[in-house]
């Protein structure tokens, strides 16, 4: 039996019909709307909570005997015995700088740790709290790091037992599954095959960058849980450095991660949010990340927004923009207008993409006639995409 089709429905296609005019005739728009609808409702029950669930999202797990709780000092384990692969522990970190994967070895054994500063003051590695924890099989120790998840998971576990403790992951292949969403919080596991082709659990990587809901267990830290979104300072000018995370939107000058209420005050309306409805008092989870579509005229906007805190539901108006981007496809642009450092926008010619990266060792992707430069700045990645020398895509990413 079909099921009566949700409000979001008639938007969605709305919404298609933006996007792509007249290309696709109305039984296609339909089609597609549906597909999506159906991917949707599947989504949603794949991702119904098990039992488990809620231990997987405790972020505790075992290390060698010893018990640790996501975010936590990596001072811990340099107590233990761990030091720094790479004699890294002094380099510095800004306030609320991300480091990528820092390798930490005990004995034979060796771990991989992402590290975060907290703090409003410069911290050197050392002295940071570790966000993420990987671990993977050694290839030159004879024995394997201890490390445990809760419902007493660890390498070698069948992925029939992991799903049935932990429900129907985010994200599922031969290779990998996945629980969580967008790399800020949540397990992945890459997978191996033992003896009777059976999938089991080779490595994994768990990560939660946000603060715990009580912020003193941060090793007596006096930290703001709650972001106060009175705090965000609009920018003044575009600029011309990628690194500021300062962006251009229809005109509208903001600085990542900036509140979703600058759009809406700049006459944004929420067009569709995913997996549910939107009104004045839809308040959105703790530590949740939803895509949400908004509109401007005959502008379409595709975004990702973040509820930071780990204890309060609050506004979907003040979450924060974690992603945003434009694309050019077909020869039709979403027309929101963004413009980076030194404008560069959609239709910007290649030499001034290679002028603003040039400086800044990009890793650059080659597919065929597409080139995609991607740089990490302080707090998140700006990628802009390149065909037929002239720009058709641009994402920005924050570090949240």
């Amino acid at each position: 039996m079909k099921s009566k089709k949700p409000a979001g429905y008639r938007i969605l296609i709305l919404i298609l019909v933006l996007l792509f005019g007249l290309a696709m005739p109305a039984y296609a728009l339909e089609a597609a709307a549906a597909e999506t609808e159906e991917a949707e409702t599947e989504a949603a029950d794949a991702e119904a909570p098990s039992a488990g669930i809620d231990q997987l999202y405790s972020y505790t797990f075992s290390l060698e005997g010893d018990t640790y709780t996501l975010p936590f000092p990596v001072a811990y384990l340099l107590d233990k015995g761990w030091s720094f692969v790479s004699e890294s522990q002094d380099t510095m970190l800004a306030p609320k700088e991300m480091s990528w994967d820092e390798s930490l070895s005990f004995e034979d054994l060796e771990l991989r740790v992402r590290l975060k500063n907290f703090s409003d003051s410069d911290l050197s590695y050392e002295q940071a709290d570790v966000v993420g924890i990987s671990v993977y099989p050694s290839y030159s120790s004879e024995r394997e790091v201890a490390f445990e998840l809760p419902g007493e998971i660890k390498a070698g576990a069948l992925v029939k037992d992991i799903i049935a403790i932990y429900g129907q992951p985010n994200y599922e292949s031969d290779y990998e599954i996945n629980y969580g969403h967008d790399g800020y919080a949540g397990l992945s596991i890459e997978l191996d095959r033992n003896e009777k082709n059976e999938a089991i659990a080779r490595s994994f990587s768990y990560i939660s960058v946000f603060l715990p809901a009580s912020p003193e267990d941060i090793d007596g830290l006096d930290l703001k849980d709650v972001p106060d979104i009175a705090d965000y300072i609009p920018p003044e000018e575009l600029g011309i450095k990628l690194a500021n995370m300062v962006v251009s939107l229809d005109g509208k000058l903001l600085r990542m991660p900036a509140p979703l209420s600058e759009l809406l005050t700049d006459g944004w309306k929420v067009a569709y949010l995913y997996g549910g409805s939107y009104d004045d008092s839809t308040v959105i989870d703790p530590s949740t990340s939803l895509t949400v579509y908004l509109t401007k005229g005959n502008a379409v906007l595709q975004t990702t927004v973040l509820n930071q805190s780990r204890t309060e539901k609050v506004q979907l108006e003040n979450c924060r923009l974690i992603t945003i981007g434009e694309r050019l496809k077909d020869g039709y642009a979403d027309q929101a207008n963004l413009v980076v450092a030194q404008d560069i926008g959609i239709g910007s010619d290649r030499r001034s993409v290679v002028l603003l990266y040039i400086d800044l060792k990009p890793d650059v992707s080659v597919y065929g006639t597409l080139e995609t430069y991607s740089i990490d700045c302080y707090d998140g990645t700006t990628s802009v995409s390149i065909e037929d020398d002239a720009v058709i895509e641009i994402q920005i990413r924050t570090g949240w």
